[in-house]
């Protein structure tokens, strides 16, 4: 019997669809996603009444930044009880002052930290808030030294870099769309806009308010925000805003050498 021999095949060829280099996703898509990783937060004042930090913090509110200190007298009368209480829940805590354009800048920044006092390592940078609109005078450079004067203090205070919590509209109306503060990270306020507009020298927001009619472990309304960024990348803001410690000027060597030569003498 003979046997039929197969003639050979010759391996397919390959699709083009399959030699054709992909190309690169457009980075609009994978931009949102990044911008998508968020922490949430509240804001609170004594207006608020009550707040339950255990149920706040079981509501997935992983900060908060309360209301400290207003003009160069006022202290807000729930600040002390529940600064302890929202870091006894586990809450990344942070403070505010309210500024008031009318009050020395310098006195309302050691009114300020005198409240506060010492931060501990994992609390938020403090915050000056500026929305206060009436009170206003002098020229619009004056006001910006004002704001950046008290701004300084706040640092030299607390040893961190404070946060600016203000909105577009504030900054191009009363201060006259400065960018002299846009060293420090944004706070802004929007409720109207998303993502939120940001004023003129910030390039992007670092926390956002973006509700003040929300609802959260039980309280309502409140301020709802947000940070731009996980939990790992807000722990790592925290540890960027110290500020190095200022070191006296030492004497070069050759200097010191030159003294203890005349020292012998």
């Amino acid at each position: 019997m003979v046997r039929k021999v197969r003639a050979k095949r010759s391996p397919p060829r390959q699709s083009k669809k399959k030699v054709v280099r992909r190309r690169a996703a457009p980075a609009g898509p994978r931009l949102r996603t990044i911008a998508a990783a968020i922490v949430d937060g509240v804001d609170v004042s004594h207006h608020n009444g009550h707040v339950d930090w255990t149920r706040m913090a079981a509501a997935g509110k992983v900060f908060a930044i309360l209301k400290a200190t207003d003009g160069t007298g006022f202290t807000d009368p729930a600040f002390a009880a529940g600064w302890v209480a929202a870091d006894r829940a586990g809450v990344i805590r942070g403070a505010y002052h309210y500024f008031r354009p009318a009050a020395p800048a310098a006195a309302q920044a050691e009114h300020f930290a005198a409240v506060v006092g010492a931060l501990n390592a994992g609390d938020l940078p403090p915050t000056l808030d500026l929305e206060e609109r009436t009170g206003w005078s002098g020229t619009m450079a004056s006001r910006v030294e004002a704001v950046t004067q008290c701004l300084d203090r706040i640092s030299q205070l607390f040893g961190r870099r404070p946060i600016v919590y203000t909105s577009r509209s504030f900054m191009t109306e009363c201060l006259g769309g400065s960018t002299a503060l846009a060293a420090s990270p944004l706070w802004v306020v929007d409720y109207n806009r998303d993502p939120p507009r940001v004023p003129t020298g910030w390039t992007n927001w670092t926390f956002w308010q973006h509700s003040e009619t929300g609802q959260a472990g039980g309280v309502q309304p409140i301020d709802l925000d947000r940070y731009r960024g996980d939990l790992a990348s807000l722990r790592a803001f925290v540890e960027a805003s110290v500020l190095p410690a200022l070191q006296p000027a030492s004497r070069s060597p050759r200097r010191r050498s030159r003294v203890r030569k005349s020292s012998r003498r």
